[in-house]
């Protein structure tokens, strides 16, 4: 595996210790991965450059906020709730904010500039990587993957995972009536506070570790780095007034 040096990819002490597994959440110095505000010619060089260091071909779904999984297997994405499916690519048309597989020499990957990204890898070999906004924590994408996995009869136990960078509690303010359909989603237990003004601050990372511990995930480290408040390494939605391009959060297994 090629050198990148510090700072152009965040890693997980957690997910660093299994053998074989490549992980990372990418930041700006290694330039926009994916979205509407830089160049699609310049992405795909920039997600080049990331495949050839890492040795993982990347494998992205076009991603709506939804808590839909999606299988990959045998060169072939397809999504579970329904059945559909494409070809596998760097930049599927499929929709979906989580996928899943137990293949090598391929790298899972999802976008994020605030959104949390969340990695994770069972026992038995089994990766998925998630993409979850403040919509797809209220639909419990985490359960979803749980589900997908355990369907397959993947071993949750003793799984570990990582969420990385995202908007924090600190920066993450939003209004009344966003905060009542968290509660109505979530119940009286979400991670907000408030109100201030009436707004209230939602911590995405808090609800989502509490989503993975109540999955059966043992092992859970959040990096605790929030995209706003490190806009000079992170893209961040909210801190670049909506302009930020997008980094890409990749787990894989190498293919040796």
């Amino acid at each position: 595996m090629k050198t990148i040096f510090a700072e152009t990819i965040v890693r997980s002490p957690l997910l660093s210790g299994v053998p074989g597994l490549r992980h990372g959440f990418t930041t700006r110095k290694l330039g926009s991965m994916a979205g509407q505000i830089h160049s699609r010619d310049e992405q795909a060089t920039n997600r080049a450059a990331l495949e050839a260091a890492i040795e993982l071909r990347l494998i992205k779904a076009s991603q709506v906020h939804s808590a839909d999984v999606v299988l990959v297997e045998r060169g072939i994405a397809t999504r579970l709730r329904d059945g559909a499916s494409e070809p596998v690519s760097s930049a599927m048309r499929l929709e979906g904010d989580a996928l899943i597989t137990r293949e090598r020499g391929i790298g899972l990957a999802v976008a994020v500039a605030d959104c949390a990204p969340i990695l994770l890898v069972t026992p038995d070999g089994w990766i998925a990587a998630a993409h979850a906004g403040w919509e797809g924590t209220t639909k419990r994408i985490v359960g979803a993957v749980r589900d997908a996995i355990a369907a397959r009869g993947g071993r949750i136990v003793d799984a570990r995972a990582v969420i990385g960078p995202a908007i924090g509690g600190c920066c993450y303010r939003i209004d009344a009536a966003r905060a009542a359909l968290i509660r109505e989603r979530l119940g009286d237990t979400a991670s907000l506070v408030g109100p201030v003004d009436g707004r209230f601050d939602f911590a995405i990372a808090d609800e989502l570790a509490a989503q993975l511990r109540a999955a059966g995930v043992p092992r859970i480290d959040v990096l605790d780095r929030c995209t706003r408040d490190e806009v000079g390494t992170f893209f961040s939605h909210r801190g670049e007034d909506g302009k930020a391009g997008r980094g890409l959060a990749f787990i894989g297994w190498s293919q040796a």
